[in-house]
């Protein structure tokens, strides 16, 4: 996980290199769009893990569960949700933080840095969100590849038996 984070921080980094200076007016569109993906995510997932395993959330919430039983069964779920609560909790920080400058009287020099920090920020949180998402899919993937090679095993295995009751009839 910590090699990911690197990663998405150079080539946010680098983002914000090739593109300096972006106003925030047009940095307000992309966190507000990161705002709505986040709670949908969020949403999805914790719906998704409420649906798929009740009782295992129920046994984390109430405070019941063993880490090898409980978690490690939602522990893909919960992953995407923490990430898409930290995402909301950055940009509440962000679009405070610039309310707040806002109001304060900055020296001009200071300005293009916080613009740059703010895109910076702003595009980290998108690749972590895109990650998130990944992250996502794949448990649900695996899920249904799972699920089709068993059900292919089972399909072929009934064959398999109806030809021998057949045969020792």
């Amino acid at each position: 996980m910590r090699n990911t984070m690197i990663i998405i921080f150079v080539i946010a980094l680098s983002i914000v290199w090739f593109l300096p200076e972006i106003p925030f007016h047009k940095q307000a569109i992309l966190l507000d769009s990161l705002k709505q993906i986040s709670s949908i995510v969020l949403a999805i997932t914790g719906a998704w893990a409420a649906i798929v395993y009740p009782e295992s959330l129920k046994n984390i919430i109430g405070k019941k569960s063993t880490y090898d039983t409980d978690m490690d069964s939602i522990e893909n779920l919960f992953r995407p949700m923490i990430s898409s609560i930290i995402i909301l909790g950055c940009i509440i920080i962000i679009e405070l933080a610039a309310f707040i400058l806002k109001l304060v009287d900055l020296p001009s020099y200071i300005i293009p840095y916080l613009r740059d920090l703010s895109f910076f920020t702003i595009v980290y949180l998108y690749i972590l969100q895109l990650w998130t998402l990944i992250i996502t899919i794949i448990p649900l993937n695996n899920s249904y590849r799972e699920a089709k090679i068993e059900h292919i095993k089972n399909k072929h295995f009934d064959k398999i038996t109806k030809i021998v009751q057949k045969k020792k009839k």
